[in-house]
């Protein structure tokens, strides 16, 4: 019965999202530490609207920070270069590895759609949603953001913290539809803007999961004071003393107030541990702390952290977006 539903979670990303036409060259490229059903499913779902799909195994890639280790085989990368649809079920991120290749690729009119670190479980979960109603939120915040001279983001855990995006550039939008020339990622449903220097202003609480410690699940709330852009002073327990630590040994740029991600699918769960889930679920906000240079900003540093707060409410310039994690749009 499963593995019926995952066949169809497949159609939906292989068909609806990414359009693939009979005849289409389709790469799907996973590894040998990746879930191989969600992979298999994918070569199915193309098959069956008759694309010439391949699919690819590979040895792990990984991207740690700014560097890079391991480069695509040469196989890979013909198979790449000559797909215009290319679908990357992999068991880590490989956006940092493939970034030159990546931006030949979408600059040939390519698509690319980022399936790393699934579960069968958060598949079958998260793929079948409304994507119409995805896309118009999505599309709603996207249009909003880079104009908002004043964002709000609260939470009953105590987070009350002003910032502005004025002119700031988006710098991911994901609604599920990938069309050519774009990148796209599953689950769907995610947006990301760096807001301006010096602007963060508050508390910022974090008691969902974070993503720079390698813990995981927040067990007790991250408290972060935050002044001018900067944080200035983190309490709470074990999580918070080893984010401060990990801060201090880091570069003087490590306490900036980096980035706003905003979650958006209905179906992704708030706090499982999994940051890949979890900033993608509707009501969540992402924060991130440190380098943002890599998304639009001017920031460079050797320190990034992300971190979630759960059941948020978001006020762009007085318009209300969330209410306690539920959606006003």
């Amino acid at each position: 019965m499963e593995s019926i539903a995952l066949t169809k979670s497949a159609r939906i990303v292989v068909d609806k999202l990414m359009g693939v036409k009979e005849g289409e060259l389709v790469t799907i490229f996973t590894d040998v530490e990746a879930n191989q059903n969600i992979a298999k499913a994918v070569l199915g779902a193309a098959y069956e609207v008759g694309a010439e799909a391949i699919l690819v195994t590979m040895t792990p890639r990984e991207y740690a920070g700014q560097s890079i280790k391991g480069k695509f085989p040469p196989t890979l990368v013909a198979c790449l270069k000559n797909s215009t649809a290319v679908f990357a079920c992999t068991s880590k991120g490989v956006l940092g590895p493939m970034t030159e290749l990546r931006q030949e690729m979408l600059r040939a009119g390519s698509r690319l759609m980022h399936m790393y670190r699934l579960s069968e479980e958060i598949a079958l979960r998260t793929i079948p949603i409304d994507y119409e109603q995805l896309r118009s939120r999505v599309s709603k915040a996207v249009s909003l953001f880079p104009q908002a001279e004043k964002v709000r983001v609260t939470s009953r855990e105590g987070t009350d913290v002003t910032l502005s995006l004025k002119n700031r550039t988006v710098a991911m939008s994901s609604d599920g539809y990938c069309r050519p020339g774009e990148l796209d990622m599953i689950p769907s449903g995610f947006v990301d803007i760096s807001p301006v220097e010096g602007t963060a202003n508050g508390t910022v609480v974090l008691d969902g999961t974070e993503s720079g410690l390698g813990i995981g699940l927040i067990r007790e709330p991250i408290i972060c004071e935050v002044k001018s852009g900067r944080i200035t002073d983190i309490r709470g327990g074990f999580e918070a003393r080893r984010l401060k630590k990990k801060m201090e040994s880091a570069d003087e740029n490590a306490t900036n107030y980096a980035e706003l991600g905003v979650g958006f699918n209905p179906r992704a769960l708030p706090s499982t541990g999994n940051m890949l889930e979890n900033e993608r679920c509707a009501g969540n906000i992402m924060v991130g702390i440190g380098r943002n240079s890599h998304m639009g900003g001017k920031i460079e540093s050797n320190f990034h952290f992300d971190g979630i707060i759960t059941n948020a409410t978001l006020t762009v310039d007085g318009q209300p977006i969330l209410k306690d994690g539920a959606f006003q749009i």
